[in-house]
């Protein structure tokens, strides 16, 4: 693998607490369900609802739908026009207890969400992989940089980048690959072009002829 090198790989802190209904704690699922956002799937987050549908979305992600196309995600509505959270179901949210997405055992009301950000113990020791985007313990951080499933490797010598995976494959078909004559200690472009491969080829060849009738020669000789 001497041609390749691997795409740099950040970890970055996992500042974004993401609730979902499986964090949920408690008896009252079929009503919970009613909050995920239809756009993330998640717990709705800065939530608006639309005026037509009734639909919730998380505050973020309605805004961006928009932008593209200003018109619900839901019933497609145009304009998209939007309600502030209801006040009854803010409390009913704000009430509702999730488990801690970080796995750091604490339970929390909705309400509490931020204030328990602040003080969570694994909020520096869970790291987000800058190319998977999948949570990393910071313990497990070097066994993740071997182990990612879409690290990347860029060769030196096409400047294609290339899955970890494929990598080997790409080491034989270069286009750009170098090999090395033990015999005559060069290096030559095995696949310099197309066009004249085969030409190229046998005057290799001939020269590892020639570097062996010049051996057999010498050995006769002493």
């Amino acid at each position: 693998m001497k041609n390749l090198y691997k795409i740099e790989l950040h970890f970055l802190p996992n500042s974004e607490y993401i609730l979902n209904e499986n964090l949920y704690h408690g008896s009252e699922k079929n009503i919970i369900e009613n909050f995920n956002c239809i756009i993330c799937a998640n717990i709705i987050k800065n939530p608006l609802e639309c005026r037509e549908c009734s639909k919730l979305f998380c505050g973020k992600c309605i805004q961006d739908a928009i932008g593209k196309n200003n018109r619900c995600p839901n019933c497609l509505f145009s304009p998209f026009q939007a309600n502030k959270f209801n006040l009854l179901l803010k409390s009913l949210l704000n009430e509702s207890e999730f488990r801690c997405p970080l796995h750091c055992g604490k339970i929390f009301k909705y309400r509490q969400l931020d204030s328990h950000k602040e003080e969570c113990k694994n909020i520096k020791s869970i790291l987000m992989c800058s190319l998977c985007k999948l949570d990393v313990e910071s313990d497990r951080e070097e066994i993740h940089k071997l182990k990612c499933s879409v690290l990347k490797y860029k060769c030196e010598l096409c400047e294609q980048e290339i899955n970890k995976i494929d990598y080997k494959d790409h080491l034989i078909n270069c286009k750009n690959q170098i090999s090395y004559c033990k015999e005559l200690e060069i290096y030559y472009p095995w696949r310099f072009h197309e066009a004249f491969m085969d030409e190229f080829k046998n005057i290799i060849m001939k020269y590892h002829l020639f570097y062996k009738n010049i051996k057999e020669i010498s050995r006769l000789l002493i």
